[in-house]
């Protein structure tokens, strides 16, 4: 994940990755150019997929990329603001 937090103070930084984790996700887990979406109290993002050992799976489709898919969990803080930070605010519908 740690790239989608670029830009951001060392401080600012730890605050995004606490407010991922808050909800239950890894912060490595989550890809540098991933979307997320909040809606109806709910944080849909992307994450990577691991095997039982921890490891990335590779994309069957794309050759050289990690494999992802979507987790949706309900909303447990309110999405911290930072001066520089620009999320990939997406739409998963």
């Amino acid at each position: 994940m740690n790239s989608q937090f670029d830009g951001l103070s060392e401080a600012d930084r730890n605050k995004a990755v606490a407010w991922v984790e808050a909800h239950g996700i890894s912060a490595d887990d989550v890809p540098a150019d991933a979307r997320f979406e909040l809606r109806d109290g709910q944080l849909t993002i992307e994450v990577v997929v691991r095997d039982a050992d921890g490891n990335c799976q590779p994309d069957p489709v794309t050759p050289n990329s990690v494999a992802r898919t979507t987790r949706t969990v309900r909303q447990v803080a309110p999405l911290p603001q930072f001066e520089g930070w620009r999320p990939r605010i997406g739409d998963f519908s």
